[in-house]
């Protein structure tokens, strides 16, 4: 019995672990401002964003959009990809290949600022995007 349970947990650990590896099942990924995350082949970096919401304390008629540039970069490549969230935006993912391989990425929310104001503007290092990223064979 103690082996089993300790190859149950071994085999946990290594498949919690492998379930945050970028591949054909999407993953998502949670990445702060100027943050980089590891692709198989590259790095992607959260390296822009543009905050066109509407502030909390206006009435809008357009909730507007938040626009974000990824940088993309492998040993051989280097590419600027921007993605947008907001009502009606056909930008929100996109694919773009690598170094021979083609990711598909998606802009899923912005996990904080929740809102934007336009009294106390959010300095860009507080920015934290969700993204959704896989391998497209």
């Amino acid at each position: 019995m103690k082996h089993f349970t300790l190859l149950l947990g071994i085999g946990l650990i290594f498949f919690s672990c492998q379930s945050d590896r970028i591949g054909p099942k999407p993953v998502e990924k949670v990445i702060k401002y100027k943050e980089s995350i590891e692709l198989p082949n590259g790095e992607l970096t959260f390296a822009g964003v543009e905050d066109g919401r509407c502030p909390q304390e206006l009435l809008c008629i357009w909730g507007g959009s938040v626009v974000i540039d990824l940088g993309l970069r492998s040993a051989k490549y280097e590419k600027t990809l921007k993605l947008i969230l907001g009502q009606g935006s056909e930008l929100q993912k996109a694919q773009v290949s690598l170094d021979g391989t083609t990711y598909l990425i998606e802009f899923i929310e912005v996990v904080s600022p929740t809102y934007r104001s336009s009294e106390n503007p959010v300095p860009k290092e507080k920015y934290i995007v969700k993204l959704k990223i896989q391998t497209i064979p």
